[in-house]
C-alpha cells in the first residue's frame, strides 16, 4: 500500500510503503501480545474512560446514582421537571439488567423467562398424591 508521508525536517510529502502482516501467525500473535501494553499506553484517554467506567459502576452499586436523581427531581422547578422525568425514565429503562427493571417498576421490555417454560398439571381439590 503506497501512501504520502511529511517529512518533518523538509516539510514536504514524500511517498512511503507499508505491508500488510497477518495477525494469524506466530509472529503476529506475538506482535499483538508484545505491542498490547505500549500501545494502551500510547492512547493517555483510556486511562481516564476506564477510571470513569469504574466510578460510574461503583456509584450505581452504592445507590448513588438513584439517590442522586431522586434528589434531582425532589429541587428541580416545575417548568423543568417534565424533562427531568423523561430523561430519567429513559435512563431508567435502558438498563440492561432485569432486576433493576423488576425494582423500578420499568414495564418498557418483555420479561425474559430465567429457565424454559414447563407445563404444570393443575391440581384437583381432594386428590392426594400416592
Amino acid at each position: 500500500m503506497r501512501y504520502g508521508v511529511i517529512n518533518p525536517q523538509t516539510d514536504k510529502v514524500e511517498h512511503a510503503t507499508a505491508a500488510a502482516r497477518s495477525l494469524l501467525t506466530v509472529e503476529g500473535i506475538r506482535f499483538m501480545y508484545t505491542g498490547f501494553v505500549p500501545n494502551l499506553m500510547g492512547f493517555t484517554a483510556l486511562g481516564v474512560i476506564i477510571v470513569a467506567m469504574v466510578g460510574v459502576g461503583v456509584a450505581e452499586g452504592a445507590g448513588l446514582v438513584d439517590a442522586l436523581i431522586r434528589k434531582l427531581v425532589a429541587v428541580s422547578p416545575r417548568w423543568a421537571l417534565c424533562y427531568i422525568l423523561v430523561l430519567v425514565g429513559w435512563r431508567n429503562c435502558s438498563v440492561q439488567s432485569r432486576s433493576h427493571q423488576r425494582l423500578r417498576g420499568c414495564r418498557t421490555a418483555a420479561p425474559r423467562p430465567s429457565r424454559p417454560a414447563t407445563y404444570r398439571v393443575p391440581r384437583i381439590r381432594g386428590s392426594q398424591r400416592a
